[in-house]
C-alpha cells in the first residue's frame, strides 16, 4: 500500500489533469489519463462516457458557482467514477458522501475543526485537504475500511461509518467504517440467512419469520388437532364445515406468510451474491423447512403439517 507522500502525489496528477485537460479531444490527453486514473483498455470506453457527463455538468456552472466552489463536487464526482473503474490496488481512495479521499488517524483537535466523519480516531479526509492535513504523516500508510483490512483493499467505493456483523464474531454487531456494497451484502445475510438465537445481538426477520411460522401451527393445533384421524362419516356436518374453515384459515395464513417473506426480502440489497451463504436460501421453501426442524412441529398434528405443506406446494405450482 502506498503511503500518504505518494497519495499526495497520485491525488494532485488526478485533479490537475481533470481540471486542466481531461474535456480535450487529443489523444496525448487520454492516454495520460488512462494511465494516471489506471484504467484499463477494457474500461476505457465508460470512461469516455463519464467524461462526456462531466463537460455537460462543467458547462452548466457559471462563474458565480465556480467562486462558490460548486464545481468541486463535479470534480469530485468526475475523479471518484474514473477511480472506481481503475484497477488500483495502491492507493488506497475512497469515496464518502460524494468526495474522494482517504482514511487516516489524526487528532481530535483536527477533527473538530475540519467538520471530518470519524470514528476513534480514524477520519475521512477529502482529496483537497490531504496535503495539508496530513503534512506530518507523510511516511505513514492510510487505513482501509474494517472489510479491506481483511479482504485487502478492494478499490475505490462508497463507504461510511456503520454497524455490521464482527468479522471474528459474527454473533455481535461491530460500528466502524465499512464500504456500502460491503454493508449491504452483510445487512442481507445476517436478516435473510442467519436464525439468530438469544446469544446474538439482533433478531433477524429469519428467526421472526420462523418464530411467526411455529405460532401459526401451535394455534391452528389446538383447534385441529381434535380432528386428527377422525373419518367424515364420524362427524356431524357441522363439524366437517368447521374443520375445513379451520383448514383453508391455516392455508391462506402460511400464504400470507409467504407473501410477508418475499416483501420483506425485497427490502434488503444483495451487491456480492450472497443469497445462497450460511447453507441457507432467501427461498420461503427454505425457510419453512427450517422451522419443520424445530421440536414443536415433531408434536403438531398431522392434519396442520398436511394443510401447511399443501398451501406452500399450491405456492410453487
Amino acid at each position: 500500500m502506498k503511503t500518504i507522500k505518494e497519495i499526495i502525489e497520485k491525488w494532485n496528477a488526478m485533479y490537475e489533469l481533470v481540471i486542466g485537460g481531461c474535456t480535450s479531444v487529443e489523444n496525448t490527453i487520454w492516454q495520460k489519463m488512462q494511465k494516471v486514473f489506471m484504467i484499463t483498455d477494457g474500461n476505457m470506453a465508460e470512461a469516455y462516457d463519464l467524461r462526456r457527463k462531466y463537460i455537460e455538468d462543467c458547462d452548466g456552472l457559471t462563474e458565480d458557482d465556480v467562486c462558490k466552489d460548486k464545481d468541486i463536487p463535479i470534480h469530485m464526482k468526475f475523479i471518484g467514477d474514473l477511480l472506481s473503474l481503475s484497477n488500483n490496488k495502491d492507493y488506497a481512495f475512497y469515496i464518502y458522501n460524494g468526495e474522494v479521499g482517504v482514511l487516516c488517524e489524526i487528532d481530535d483537535k483536527t477533527i473538530k475543526a475540519k467538520g471530518y466523519e470519524s470514528f476513534n480516531g480514524i477520519a475521512f479526509i477529502p482529496g483537497y485537504d490531504i496535503e495539508e492535513v496530513l503534512a506530518g504523516h507523510l511516511d505513514t500508510k492510510p487505513h482501509l475500511t474494517n472489510d479491506d483490512v481483511y479482504s485487502g483493499y478492494t478499490g475505490c467505493c462508497d463507504i461510511d461509518v456503520q454497524e455490521c456483523r464482527c468479522i471474528e464474531n459474527e454473533q455481535h454487531m461491530e460500528l466502524n467504517w465499512w464500504t456500502d456494497a460491503w454493508a449491504k451484502s452483510d445487512e442481507f445475510v445476517r436478516e435473510l440467512l442467519v436464525t439468530t438465537t438469544q446469544y446474538y445481538e439482533w433478531t433477524s426477520e429469519r428467526r421472526r419469520t420462523i418464530d411467526a411460522i411455529c405460532q401459526k401451527w401451535e394455534r391452528y393445533d389446538e383447534e385441529l388437532g381434535w380432528y386428527n384421524g377422525v373419518p367424515d362419516e364420524d362427524l356431524e356436518q357441522d363439524d366437517i364445515k368447521k374443520r375445513d374453515g379451520l383448514i383453508e384459515s391455516l392455508k391462506r395464513s402460511i400464504k400470507r406468510l409467504k407473501e410477508d417473506w418475499e416483501k420483506t426480502c425485497s427490502n434488503y440489497e444483495d451487491p456480492f451474491g450472497l443469497r445462497d451463504c450460511e447453507h441457507n436460501t432467501i427461498d420461503f421453501e427454505n425457510v419453512y423447512e427450517e422451522a419443520t426442524s424445530c421440536g414443536r412441529y415433531q408434536e403438531l398434528s398431522y392434519i396442520v403439517t398436511n394443510a401447511a405443506w399443501e398451501a406452500i406446494e399450491s405456492e410453487e405450482s
